[in-house]
């Protein structure tokens, strides 16, 4: 990015990327990926783990689904939330570079984010009415 600096000549900024990855404030892969409750809430998990599995951020999610709901977790929705992590949430986290997701050892742990991003992923869980 090129601004004037004071004596009307162009000055170099360098801006720094919000996330090690692709994803930066001005992607809409960046949103897209931000837009589903469990898939902020599976990130802003991670930036408290120093790397977790699938299994884990698949109890997690489920106890937080229901325990908004005063109800307890049955096998069918813990298989469900699996599947929808395998299959959507976690690679479309991965796609935005949001984190680090292998497949095959089931090995989930957050990007080093931009504390804008981390600071954003925890406002939207602080204000999630459920």
């Amino acid at each position: 990015m090129n601004e004037q600096d004071g004596d009307g000549r162009a000055a170099e900024t360098t801006e720094r990327p919000l996330v090690s990855g692709p994803a930066h404030l001005a992607d809409d892969e960046f949103y897209r990926a931000l837009a589903d409750r469990t898939r902020r809430r599976l990130a802003y998990y991670l930036t408290m783990q120093s790397e977790t599995t699938v299994e884990d951020s698949t109890t997690a999610l489920v106890g937080w689904d229901v325990s908004g709901q005063g109800s307890m977790a049955s096998p069918s929705d813990h298989k469900e939330m699996r599947t929808a992590l395998e299959h959507v949430h976690l690679p479309m986290l991965a796609d935005a570079g949001l984190i680090e997701y292998d497949p095959d050892s089931g090995t989930v742990a957050a990007e080093d984010l931009h504390e804008d991003v981390e600071w954003l992923l925890e406002r939207s869980i602080t204000t999630d009415p459920e």
